[in-house]
């Protein structure tokens, strides 16, 4: 294992969850808005990236409510993935299944990563069309 390692998941997460937030914040509005955090999938569990999702919600000034307060009243629940793909890493996002998006962060020439391109958003109701 590289010593590098935990510095680039620590970077990387923190551009992706900085990535996330501002699509959420886009959404909702944050300082009277509760979201929680749907439980990653177990293969992403314990992962880098929702400890800094959190963090950024919070620095955005949303309320994050915790686990074990899933079913806070008016809360937004949020769930997301990141999957590797080509040359960057693809991270899926939705907000009370209402609304999904996604975004393809690709790496730059240094190696860090950076958008490559606007969340593409679908709204559940065109889905049912």
């Amino acid at each position: 294992r590289s010593t590098l390692f935990p510095y680039t998941t620590l970077f990387r997460s923190q551009v992706l969850a900085a990535g996330m937030v501002v699509f959420v914040a886009a959404r909702l509005p944050a300082a009277s808005s509760t979201v929680v955090l749907d439980p990653t999938p177990s293969d992403q569990a314990g992962n880098a990236v929702t400890p800094a999702f959190v963090a950024a919600l919070r620095d955005r000034g949303f309320a994050v409510a915790g686990e074990e307060q899933t079913s806070t009243s008016g809360a937004h629940h949020i769930r997301y993935l990141v999957t590797p793909l080509d040359n960057g890493d693809l991270v899926r996002l939705s907000i009370d299944d209402d609304a999904q998006a996604s975004r393809f962060f690709v790496r730059n020439s240094a190696g860090g990563l950076q958008a490559g391109g606007p969340f593409m958003v679908r709204q559940m109701a065109e889905a049912t069309r």
